[in-house]
């Protein structure tokens, strides 16, 4: 039955497999492997770090409100994460909780979980080269402008910002 549920949830309704869980010998532990949306880290046990570390985090409003509104215009973000890693489960959540305040739309956020290779299955990543979990990559109409690698340079507000409006 276990199985059933996790194969149901592993599809979504364009056909793509979404928020696979797989075991983890390295890490011994579940993970999320592959294109994840916010349903996965609902899951458990996903949901008790994602949801503590969403709740308690305060968004800067007044820096993110700084970036011109025309600004987010043709903006497209991939996070490449880890379920696994410390700085995902610390960032994810307050980013994800900073694009909310800010109104970006889910459609525009590609979320991709790896394992310990930085690697997901039937996904070429290579041309991202992606050396830390979290890497969070902006792109305006197809063309990179920035990154946030692991942690903020700063704050993630500031660094958005800075991302944002170079």
């Amino acid at each position: 039955m276990w199985f059933i549920f996790l194969a149901f949830i592993a599809c979504n309704t364009g056909g793509k497999t979404v928020n696979t869980i797989v075991y983890s010998e390295k890490t011994q532990q579940d993970i999320l492997l592959g294109a994840i949306n916010r349903s996965g880290l609902q899951m458990e046990p996903f949901r008790v770090w994602f949801d503590e570390n969403y709740s308690n985090y305060t968004v800067d409003k007044k820096t993110l409100d700084s970036i011109p509104l025309t600004a987010w215009k043709g903006i497209k973000i991939t996070v490449i994460l880890a379920t696994w890693c410390p700085d995902t489960r610390r960032e994810l959540p307050r980013f994800l909780k900073i694009l909310d305040y800010a109104g970006f739309p889910d459609e525009n956020i590609r979320l991709i979980s790896v394992n310990r290779e930085k690697k997901a299955p039937a996904m070429d990543l290579e041309y991202l080269q992606i050396q830390r979990v979290p890497t969070i990559i902006f792109f305006r109409d197809g063309a990179e402008i920035g990154r946030i690698i692991e942690s903020p340079e700063q704050t993630l507000e500031q660094d958005i910002v800075k991302i944002m409006t170079d």
